[in-house]
């Protein structure tokens, strides 16, 4: 999870439809 955070700028909400997609 700390990985997909820092891709995103760590900053989404706890479920981020781009992980989703």
């Amino acid at each position: 999870e700390e990985i997909i955070k820092k891709k995103y700028g760590g900053i989404l909400p706890k479920k981020p439809p781009l992980i989703s997609k």
